[in-house]
């Protein structure tokens, strides 16, 4: 069945072999003991190298099965260039070396991407079953977790060769039903994938259960940060992991075995404000004494909830004492006998978004030097790392890196802000809608989507602001990057959602399918390359569009949607010609 529930990947990705279904529900290691034609075949992953994909690989990486033996080769992906890339590079490998026995694989999973193409996906299919053995290639599947809705946009039906996994039933029925009408709008961005791939995650340990719901909340923190409203998708998903988490024994306060890797556990103060989720990394000494923490509470005259889960629920200035307190005792301890040695870092989700995003534009931008600091961090690796107990007081890892890495993610934002405020922001109305245009000359080049996306917000909140009466509202982003040929265009949306999707994907690739200077990304369907020199002339193409798309009303897959008339007015666009200087 090519379009699944997320429910449905377990079974349809990782059960490789014909009785691996058995094998995983009678060992407590299923693939460690194959040692038959299966033994070298596995899951290869392409993901989308943002803040959501990296989140979804970390998470997938500690399924039970992952960790029991099941083979697992990543490569992240920014745009359809970067497919072609490693295909091109694999078959020059195996045509110089035609001797080496090269990897296979049975399941090429496509994780967190934001569209796809036909020709793109046959090219993995092509490249991937010339891998197998010939008696193999039958069981090859190329499954893909989109974020992007719907489905149909892209021009893959659902009795292709392609595995599509969404959340539930409802949303099966839903792509039916628009492929069906055969109705033709923008997109919007569904449920984060890292959360869906985290609702079906398996784990040995509970400490790899925390780590996969932290990496969750970061992940669902992406997606809402920068943009005008929280939907009920993200509530129910906020809901969801306060409850997950109040079944985690101890709250914060737990400890595991020094073998199984500890990581942070989450602690809410309240469900208003889960959106602000903190870690607390916690040592573990394995020779503990099981009197030693009523000890340390004791000599540090603590009350009960002051050295529980419940220490969340203090005054901010009693926590600071508390941990002092404590910080001192520990000081006079043996520390080779210590089993709960500290509270070794604190790191809201947001901010873990914020380094993410600055990680992820460095390693693209590794050769400029504003942000070859963070070139050397592969986003993954920080992931693990700070969830580990290499951030222990010692670490270089901690000292030397966080330090740079908080560093860099403060310039990348000041940077940010230097962009806006010299550029002029010009305002069209086109009915009621009214969207903002913006021409950025960045310092360093700006292409990574998180980054063009916190650009588009911040242009869109400080208009908000600046204008009380208005929300926020739609921008167009037009940035000469140093040292580019030609422009690119970033069309940013608010409050996007499958009754109002986002339009700028439909313009765009409508624009590039009438003219070869506009190159049109389906991994990254919100920007469009413009290589031309009128760059006037191009600029007026895209705003046409986009005025051509609100008229229509192209807004809703559904039929009960009306047009209003009072929306239908002054189409044709006005000019504001207000220079909002930021």
């Amino acid at each position: 069945m090519p379009l699944c529930t997320i429910d449905e990947f377990e079974k349809e990705v990782l059960d490789i072999g014909a009785n691996a279904s058995d094998a995983y529900e009678e060992s407590d290691a299923p693939f460690a003991a194959d040692a038959d034609d299966d033994e070298d075949l596995g899951v290869f992953v392409f993901y989308q190298g943002d803040v959501d994909g990296v989140c979804a690989l970390f998470i997938l990486e500690h399924h039970k099965r992952l960790s029991h033996g099941l083979k697992l080769t990543s490569y992240p992906v920014q745009g359809e260039a970067d497919i072609y890339s490693y295909i091109k590079k694999n078959l020059s490998i195996s045509t110089t070396y035609p001797d080496v026995q090269h990897e296979a694989y049975l399941r090429v999973v496509l994780l967190g991407v934001h569209g796809w193409d036909p020709e793109v996906l046959y090219a993995i299919k092509v490249h991937f079953s010339q891998k197998l053995p010939e008696s193999r290639r039958s069981e090859l599947k190329i499954c893909i977790v989109p974020s992007s809705r719907p489905l149909t946009f892209f021009n893959v039906s659902f009795d292709a060769d392609w595995y599509f996994f969404v959340e539930n039933e409802q949303e099966v029925a839903l792509e039916q039903s628009i492929q069906e009408r055969e109705l033709v709008g923008g997109i919007y961005t569904s449920t984060s994938v890292a959360s869906l791939i985290a609702s079906i995650t398996k784990t040995t340990h509970e400490s790899s259960r925390a780590a996969i719901m932290y990496a969750s909340a970061v992940a669902t923190i992406g997606r809402v940060e920068h943009s005008g409203a929280l939907d009920t998708s993200v509530n129910t998903q906020i809901t969801r992991m306060f409850q997950e988490i109040s079944m985690l024994d101890g709250g914060p306060y737990v400890q595991y075995d020094s073998e199984r890797t500890p990581f942070p556990l989450i602690s809410f103060t309240s469900l208003e404000e889960a959106l602000k989720i903190s870690p607390y990394m916690f040592m573990y000494d394995p020779q503990r004494k099981r009197d030693t923490l009523a000890e340390f509470r004791i000599h540090c005259d603590l009350m009960t909830d002051e050295f529980t889960s419940e220490f969340c629920n203090l005054d901010p200035k009693r926590q600071s004492q508390v941990l002092r307190q404590l910080n001192g005792r520990i000081k006079r301890v043996d520390m080779t006998q210590l089993m709960w040695l500290r509270r070794s870092s604190s790191m809201p989700c947001v901010d873990m978004v914020y380094i993410l995003i600055a990680i992820l534009v460095g390693w693209m931008n590794k050769d400029n030097e504003s942000t070859v600091g963070t070139a050397p961090v592969i986003a993954s690796d920080f992931m693990y790392n700070t969830l580990t107990d290499r951030m222990s007081q010692e670490s270089f890892y901690d000292k030397v890196i966080m330090t740079q890495l908080k560093q860099k993610t403060y310039q990348l934002v000041v940077d940010t802000y230097d962009s806006i405020s010299s550029s002029k922001i010009k305002s069209r109305l086109f009915g009621t809608h009214k969207v903002l245009f913006a021409t950025l000359f960045p310092k360093h080049p700006v292409e990574h989507i998180d980054e063009l996306r916190f650009l588009g917000f911040m242009i869109s909140s400080l208009h908000s602001r600046g204008n009380s009466d208005e929300g926020f509202c739609r921008v167009l982003v037009f940035v000469r990057n140093p040292d580019a040929d030609g422009i690119l265009a970033y069309g940013y949306s608010p409050d996007v959602s499958g009754n109002f999707p986002d339009l700028w994907a439909l313009v765009f690739s409508s624009v590039a399918h009438d003219d070869t200077s506009f190159v049109f990304d389906v991994f990254r369907p919100t920007c469009l390359d413009i290589r031309t020199d009128d760059v006037e002339a191009a600029k007026n193409r895209i705003v046409d569009r986009m005025r051509i798309a609100l008229e229509a009303k192209q807004v809703s897959y559904f039929a009960n949607n009306d047009v209003h008339s009072d929306e239908e007015a002054s189409f044709e666009g006005s000019d504001e010609e207000t220079e909002e200087s930021q």
